[in-house]
């Protein structure tokens, strides 16, 4: 499925250059700082609570360059 995906992306991407840049700045840009709302979100949604939730957020703010 990942590469399914990863394929599909690659072809929208030579396709919509533009519009997937300005995606990715903007994926880039809720990850800025570990207090963005995308690592929050990500803690959050891996279900973390309290202090979890602060290390989750922070696991998914380092993780962005993966991204």
């Amino acid at each position: 499925m990942t590469s399914y995906i990863a394929d599909r992306f690659t072809n929208l991407a030579f396709k919509h250059a533009d519009i997937i840049r300005r995606s990715l700045d903007h994926l880039a840009w809720d990850f800025l700082t570990i207090d963005s709302i995308a690592p929050r979100r990500a803690g959050a949604f891996a279900g973390g609570t309290g202090n979890e939730l602060d290390v989750l957020a922070a696991n998914a703010h380092m993780s962005r360059s993966t991204i």
